[in-house]
C-alpha cells in the first residue's frame, strides 16, 4: 500500500496538469480502503478465507496430493525443491508438507517431535494409579 500510495502522490505532484490535493485524495482514499479490507478480514472468516487463503497439504505421508498441486499452480519439481532447501532429500522422510498463505512451504518431517495441544491434554485421562490414557469415545 506504501508503494501505491507514494506512486500516487508523485504523479499528483511531477504533473503539471493535477494537483496537490488530487495526489492527497488518492492518497486517503488507498488509506481508507486498506483499511476497510482489512476490517472485513479480521472479522468474516469466509472474507479472510476468499481474499487471504488458507494454508494447503502438498505432501501427506510421503504422497503429493495431486489435486492440492494443481489447485496451487505448482508441480512436483517445485515441491522438491522446496523440500532440498530444507534438507529433507527423500519424499518417504515426509509427514507434511504444507503451502502457507504467505507463499512459503513449510516441512513436517516424520521425525519431528510432536507436542500436545491444550486440547489434546484435556483429553487425556488420569487413572487413579498416576498413568495417562486417552480419553475414549473422543
Amino acid at each position: 500500500i506504501v508503494i501505491v500510495m507514494g506512486s500516487a502522490v508523485e504523479t499528483a505532484m511531477v504533473n503539471g496538469d493535477t494537483s496537490l490535493q488530487a495526489g492527497l485524495v488518492c492518497a486517503a482514499t488507498l488509506l481508507a480502503a486498506n483499511r476497510t479490507l482489512a476490517f472485513f478480514v479480521v472479522r468474516s472468516r469466509r472474507f479472510r478465507k476468499l481474499v487471504v487463503g488458507n494454508p494447503m497439504i502438498l505432501i501427506h505421508n510421503g504422497k503429493f496430493i495431486e489435486d492440492h498441486l494443481r489447485r496451487a499452480g505448482l508441480t512436483e519439481e517445485d515441491v522438491m525443491e522446496a523440500l532440498r532447501e530444507r534438507e529433507e532429500n527423500k519424499l518417504d522422510d515426509i509427514l507434511f508438507a504444507i503451502l502457507e498463505v504467505d507463499g512459503t512451504i513449510n516441512v513436517v518431517p516424520c521425525h519431528a517431535e510432536t507436542r500436545r495441544t491444550q486440547r489434546d491434554v484435556r483429553e487425556i485421562q488420569v487413572a487413579p494409579d498416576g498413568s495417562a490414557a486417552p480419553a475414549s469415545g473422543g
